[in-house]
């Protein structure tokens, strides 16, 4: 159904909402603050009426105001989460009737987290709501929709009409966030929803001072509700009878946020993480109902794609269980050390301390705090060989003990740890205890160790979100995959059929007939690899590549090919160092002698190795402990650390917390000095590791099956735009790893139909040329096809942002895959048209392809200053609904301005006045110096050209080592000055004062930073500025216009310097 109206489309929901879907106690329509919170003291006074709480006294205006401090304080979204579920306020009482009371402390409860859709809570929807803003000069606003539980306003909705760029919505929200609507009363808002009757997008309220410091909303953390089939559900009726229904919005806000305390920010669950901890609760209720000493442990397992989140579902699974007092002891298993110590720290990110989470140093300390049953301990970090030395190790008693208890355990990573004798011990000991797999890479027939699957240790998949999905949504990244094999075919080919013919060259082959027959089938009849069979996960055949030695590939000519490969590609990889890499190899032995190579190779790389020392993969004792130390020495060198092998653990997380920029590295990419660069691997860091800061895979190394997927998703977790997808360079045998990752990607994509590999470059370059093509469209009909001058029409404006942004996000992706404006192996130069031809591979095909790139660099710098002009214009009121403009755009790092030839052409073009030149040469170095405005911002092109009319009318002053910024920023500090005048006669104001704040360079989020805008903005005499004003404006000006004119003008000044006071002044009144 389609709405014309907004008020239509409100209507409908409103009453989709009350009549069925729960909203059932009361609309109020129109309400504002005062009303809301008289709303909120009558549901206090009927609902806390016990003995114990209100007595039956109602509460006291002085009482009100306790508990309104309490909301105030809550200047974040992630305090007013902590109040919220902490469900219950203290209060003194002062009410003189309340004899028992009086003067003591008692508890109101504000909100119940667990009695969802039952109980006292109390459903209402706010019509209309009614805004104060944190200043004066905006006016009121008026919201859409908020839904109130328990009288507190807990989600706003924002709502467009139908056919109406969803961005309309929630640009409304990030206008009402940075005019700090939601504060008072309204801090308490969680979640924000965005509507239109055909697409809905819901999110964390990122609080105030985010919008300021970011300068809009993230929309990566905008999320599509859908079903447990993921497929996104848009349309307005199914969101408000799912996403909007009691008792599913009262559990978005108990269950589904997170107040994430390292960073005090508000999360909020995907749907998949949401459908996930929903079943696990279900299987706990099932187990419940027939009884915690029935044998059945089989509760299902999580199929989740890596990076997906699975530690946060996990956390919420883990916490709901013991929060609702559904299990005894929770535990989260995992198999290494270093995934314990990195699970618990993501745990305590989340819960800040709030929730106890357990880590027992041994077996032995694991097995007593479990074993006790008085104590109150409910959830557990803790490895697979803890627990499984606890099942070994324990008494009979003991294990009685553990049998009366209910026991969840979840088992992360679970892919891997699931098998083994270890497992084993620990079901047999706890026979009553309920399991739960999380995995991204389910064990299946096709690759089952020991027969076993995922399905036979956990049970059924109870909630599945593949690879595919992740990509479809963008909570994960696609791969940009390159084959670099080292070695040539034939080459490799011919050395296989010589092998297997046992000749030692072709003379000997075709002397015997039956060794050119083995020759000619290798050489002509073999495939380099063959096709994986379905079921069994396997070869169908050997081909060439499977009988390559692995000595083939342990040469330092082939390694040092792989690092020359490393060299070339670095810049374009890290995105100039910006992010890291892993280089994974076959044994230690390798890991060492590449560590060395790359020290030599590349010398400038700050570089680490970390492997298991236990473990001997082909190097002898003496070797490992030298490449250790050599390892460890330049580590410490370049850091400034003091490890040795004795201290080898602790180098290790070292190194792991500096590449995630985690724990004591959070924030290090301020200081890239500090970063590591490269870190080479064996096995460790393939699996489980999280970094968003790893955006390349070097592989060198044979993979299959789940391997590949995990190896892979380390490159893959979301972090900015300069990182479009995760890149992987795998080197070993190229063509069957190609073919294990096309097997392993449609196994693990779960049957659906999405690209999984980013598009090729020359697909990136032809959409460049589509979008460029558009905006060259639209400038040309505003009759700028220079790109000298921003469009004034606002619908030209808007669709210039949109072309811009899909030009810009496919140029980063170019960009990581090689491209260049400038000759590389991947581009060239027509020498007669001067056009960029790009150049690459087919992956499948092995053809040529090409395409012309139509974009020059100038024209990109250009266009590059246009839009920085949209977002500075459209931001200069601060109430507008914002274009969908990119901010990533804004840093993009274009070819900067050639100043000293425009410095050249501005001097140019004065001798050729000054020197009285002909009128032909004047005019001649006149528009050269023009040819190079359209580089300038639009306000330096104007003063640029107030320069030009004083050489042309005699009045430039030419100064001796000035060059044309010089002159250009005079002009700047001239007309702020005149401008500083004109705002400080008509406010009468002190201009010292002014000059200072001024030249603090103020933003708008730190103005007022102690009070220093308020103290300026007091010093002004009404009626003094009110006669200003009258004049400037030449008209009478109303005493209640007076301190928003005042404000305008002081605020405008002080952010922007220079600006036509008097235009501003009519735009304001």
């Amino acid at each position: 159904m389609a709405f014309n109206l907004e008020k239509d489309f409100e209507d409908a929901l409103t009453n989709l909402l009350v009549e069925k879907k729960g909203w059932v106690d009361g609309v109020l329509f129109n309400p504002d603050e005062t009303d809301l919170v008289d709303n909120w003291k009558n549901y206090l006074n009927e609902t806390n009426n016990s003995r114990d709480r209100l007595n039956g006294y109602p509460l006291t205006d002085s009482e009100m105001e306790q508990l309104l401090a309490k909301i105030r304080a809550c200047d974040t979204p992630f305090k007013a989460n902590g109040l919220l579920l902490g469900e219950s306020l203290p209060l003194v009482r002062d009410n003189r009737d309340d004899f028992e009371h009086l003067g003591k402390t008692i508890t109101i409860q504000i909100f119940n987290k667990r009695a969802v859709g039952g109980g006292k809570n109390r459903y209402q929807i706010a019509r209309q709501p009614q805004f104060k803003t944190t200043n004066d000069v905006y006016p009121a606003q008026r919201g859409d929709l908020m839904l109130l539980i328990n009288g507190l306003p807990v989600i706003h909705i924002e709502l467009k009409r139908s056919n109406t760029p969803l961005s309309q919505a929630y640009g409304q929200v990030r206008n009402y966030l940075y005019k700090g609507v939601f504060s008072g009363f309204f801090s308490t808002v969680q979640l924000f929803v965005a509507m239109t009757p055909e697409e809905t997008k819901y999110f964390a309220n990122p609080g105030e001072q985010y919008v300021h410091e970011h300068e809009g909303l993230n929309t990566k953390f905008m999320f599509n509700y859908a079903g447990e089939n993921n497929v996104a559900i848009n349309n307005w009726e199914e969101i408000g009878s799912r996403l909007l229904s009691i008792p599913m919005a009262h559990k978005m806000v108990s269950f589904y946020t997170i107040a994430e305390h390292a960073n005090h920010n508000l999360l909020v669950m995907r749907p998949y993480q949401m459908h996930a901890v929903d079943k696990i609760e279900a299987r706990v209720s099932e187990k419940a109902r027939s009884g915690w000493k029935t044998k059945n442990q089989l509760g299902g397992y999580i199929w989740h794609t890596t990076g997906s989140g699975k530690t946060l579902t996990s956390y919420k699974a883990c916490t709901h269980l013991a929060s609702l007092g559904m299990a005894d002891r929770t535990l989260l298993v995992v198999d290494r050390l270093d995934l314990n110590e990195q699970t618990k720290l993501e745990y305590e990110r989340f819960s800040g301390g709030i929730v106890d989470i357990n880590e027992a140093s041994s077996s032995e300390s694991l097995k007593a705090q479990l074993v006790n049953a008085k104590n109150g301990k409910r959830l557990f970090v803790t490895t697979i060989n803890k627990l499984a030395n606890v099942a070994k190790d324990a008494t009979s008693f003991e294990l009685e003990r553990l049998a009366n208890q209910r026991i969840v355990i979840i088992v992360d990573e679970c892919h891997r740890s699931q098998f083994g004798e270890m497992m084993s011990q620990v079901k047999a000991a706890l026979p009553y205890a309920i399991f739960f797999g999380f995995t991204g890479t389910p064990i299946g027939s096709f690759n089952a160790k020991g027969e076993l699957t995922t399905k036979d240790i956990f049970g059924d998949n109870i909630a599945k979100y593949t690879i595919a999905n992740g990509i479809h949504d963008g909570s994960v990244l696609e791969f940009d995959l390159r084959q670099l094999g080292s070695f040539d075919e034939e080459a490799l080919r011919e050395a296989v059929a010589l092998e297997k013919a046992k000749a030692k060259d072709a003379a000997e082959v075709f002397a015997d007939e039956r060794k050119a027959k083995v020759y000619e089938r290798f050489m002509h009849d073999v495939a380099m690899c063959y096709p994986l069979d379905e079921e069994t996960g396997e070869p169908e055949k050997p081909g060439i590549e499977d009988y390559v030695r692995s000595a083939q590939y342990d040469t330092d000519a082939y390694r040092r090919a792989v690092v020359g490969d490393i060299k070339k590609s670095w810049t374009e990889t890290s995105f100039n160092s910006k992010f890291h890499a892993l280089l994974a190899t076959s044994s230690i032995a390798e890991a060492v002698a590449y560590f060395n190579l790359v020290r030599e190779l590349m010398p400038n790389l700050k570089v680490a190795a970390i492997f298991d020392p236990s473990e001997d993969y082909g190097v002898n004792g003496l070797g490992k402990i030298a490449g250790l130390t050599d390892i460890l020495a330049f580590y410490n060198a370049t850091f400034s650390k003091r490890y040795d092998i004795k201290t080898y653990a602790d180098f290790k997380v070292d190194v792991m917390n500096r590449l995630a920029h985690k724990g004591v590295y959070r924030n290090i990419e301020f200081k890239p000095q500090e970063c590591i660069d490269l870190v080479i691997v064996v096995d460790q860091l393939l699996t489980g590791y999280d970094s968003a800061w790893v955006r390349t895979l070097y592989l060198d190394k044979y993979l299959k099956h789940e391997a590949i997927i995990q190896a892979f998703s380390r490159t893959n977790r979301l972090l900015d735009d300069d990182k479009p997808f995760g890149i992987i360079r795998y080197f070993r045998k190229p063509h069957s790893m190609k073919r294990n990752i096309e097997f392993a990607i449609r196994k693990y994509s779960g049957g659906e139909k999405v690209d999984v590999v980013v598009v090729p470059l020359t697909i990136h370059v032809a959409k460049m040329n589509a979008a460029f093509e558009e905006i060259q469209s639209l400038f040309e009909s505003s009759g700028y096809g220079d790109f000298s001058r921003l469009p004034e029409d606002k619908v030209i404006r808007a669709k210039f942002v949109k072309a811009m942004n899909e030009l810009i996000r496919n140029l980063t992706a170019a960009r990581a895959q090689g491209f260049s404006f400038e000759n590389s192996e991947m581009t060239s130069i027509d020498p007669e048209t001067g056009a960029l031809e790009v150049f690459e591979l087919n992956r499948e095909t092995g053809e040529i392809m090409n395409e012309t790139c139509s974009l020059t660099p100038e024209t990109l710098q250009k266009l590059v200053k246009r839009y920085e002009e949209v977002d500075s214009r459209e931001h200069e009121k601060g109430d507008y609904v914002p274009y969908d403009i990119d901010v990533h755009v804004m840093t993009l790092s274009t070819e900067k301005i050639d100043a000293d030839y425009i410095n050249k052409k501005f001097h140019d073009y004065i001798n050729a006045v000054t020197e009285n030149a002909p009128t032909e040469a004047q005019e001649k170095a006149l528009d050269e110096l023009h040819s190079q405005f359209p580089y300038l911002k639009e306000d330096d092109q104007i003063l640029a050209d107030r320069l030009i009319q004083s050489i042309q009318a005699g009045t430039f002053e030419v100064r001796d080592g000035w060059l044309f910024s010089d002159y250009l920023n005079e002009a700047k500090n001239a007309k702020e000055e005149e401008t500083l005048l004109k705002v400080i006669g008509i406010l009468r104001m002190d201009p010292e004062n002014v000059r200072k704040l001024r030249h603090s360079c103020p933003t708008e989020s730190d103005l007022d930073a102690y009070g220093r805008y308020t103290a300026v903005l007091n010093q002004i005499n009404h009626e003094a500025v009110k006669e200003g004003l009258s004049e400037a404006l030449n008209q009478r000006v109303k005493g209640k216009d007076v301190m928003r004119l005042s404000d305008a003008l002081l605020r405008r000044y002080l952010l922007m310097g220079e600006f036509e006071v008097e235009e501003v002044l009519k735009e304001e009144l």
